[in-house]
């Protein structure tokens, strides 16, 4: 079982004549939930390791200064619990959240080799939900801060032996429509090692260990995108690092010639990147949250074998090139040319503990 700010899972995987005996039990989980008072210790152990482990780490800070970036005291890494309300936490009330998340609407997927109405009697049977459960609005999308100017934001890490640097830029609400295009641009502008990213960064000149671009798509058709980047560099080469790729976002240069190949990758991989037969209903399902409401392979079929370079570059000209850019860098700031930083837009230093709720 999982669970997050969407959904509470609970997955099921068994032999197909035992499905009546399994649902029967998992019925039981669902209406009478119990937790042992001695089980809250261990989950307090394992938590308090955890975020210890979280502050340790320069790529664990890194991550959670992007989360910071992007949705503020909604961060996974603000937005929870701390260690003495986990400490004060009993079986009861944790058993009463599970109850709570019981009343709302249910999705059930099934894999497996009976007839869809055999196994909705089956179900029926065997489980028993809370009348009226309540509707809910899933997936949830938490809202992404808006920057309407440059902005650096430094977090001093002394024991970091090199910097990681995040990108980000607000973006719109995606159509379907546009799919094809940024998927072509994510292709060209940061894809793996053909990409202009890794390419101009790292194999050209040496200025990272890692780094890579793309704009994101949301999980709802309603929520905007944003586009992010990436970086790992030696801290003495942060700033040269800086200058590529941002040069990358505001003059990103045109090799037409590699079309041919994007059009070839996406028109294969559209095919060949499907999921296993076991997860296919959540595809689809994440499929229709984003507004599709039939197969991308076969709507855009023509479309990957058809495109042209001037539809990346207009989907660059309009929805990257002069964007205002966040930029996040974790690293030892007495490495680091602050007067450099500075040049790249606004620049904060952020303390590290306001990043993370202990």
């Amino acid at each position: 079982m999982t669970a997050n700010e969407s959904y509470t899972t609970i997955t099921l995987y068994g032999i197909e004549k035992d499905l009546d005996r399994a649902l029967y039990l998992v019925n039981g989980l669902i209406n009478d939930a119990r937790i042992a008072q001695k089980d809250i210790k261990t989950l307090y152990e394992g938590e308090k390791a955890s975020r210890k482990l979280e502050r340790s780490d320069p790529d664990n800070v890194a991550d959670a200064l992007f989360d910071w970036v992007l949705y503020g005291d909604k961060s996974q890494y603000i937005d929870r619990l701390k260690m003495k309300e986990i400490a004060s936490l009993n079986a009861d009330s944790l058993a009463n959240s599970f109850h709570q998340a019981t009343l709302y609407e249910v999705e059930l997927h099934y894999t497996g080799k009976l007839d869809p109405q055999e196994v909705k009697s089956r179900i029926t049977q065997n489980l028993r939900f809370a009348d009226n459960l309540k509707s809910n609005d899933v997936p949830v999308v938490k809202p992404i801060r808006n920057y309407n100017e440059n902005t650096v934001l430094v977090v001093d890490k002394k024991k970091a032996l090199q910097s990681k640097i995040y990108f980000m830029q607000n973006g719109s609400p995606v159509s379907v429509d546009q799919t094809p295009t940024i998927e072509a641009f994510n292709l060209y502008f940061g894809g793996d090692f053909s990409g202009l990213v890794l390419q101009e960064v790292r194999e050209y000149r040496s200025l990272a260990y890692s780094a890579g671009a793309r704009y994101r798509i949301p999980q709802r058709v309603d929520s905007p995108a944003y586009f992010y980047g990436y970086i790992g560099t030696q801290a003495d080469k942060t700033g040269e690092a800086l200058d590529i790729f941002m040069d990358l976002l505001r003059n990103m240069p045109e090799k037409t010639e590699r079309m041919k190949m994007i059009n070839s990758y996406l028109e294969l991989s559209s095919v060949t990147s499907r999921p296993d037969f076991r997860n296919l209903s959540t595809y689809i399902l994440e499929l229709r949250q984003k507004g599709f409401t039939e197969d991308p392979a076969k709507l855009f079929s023509q479309t990957y074998k058809t495109m042209q370079f001037d539809q990346i570059t207009k989907f660059y000209n309009e929805n990257i090139r002069n964007k205002p850019t966040v930029i996040a860098i974790v690293g030892n700031q007495k490495n680091l040319d602050m007067k450099k930083l500075g040049s790249f837009g606004k620049l904060t230093l952020i303390p590290e503990k306001s990043l993370f709720k202990d």
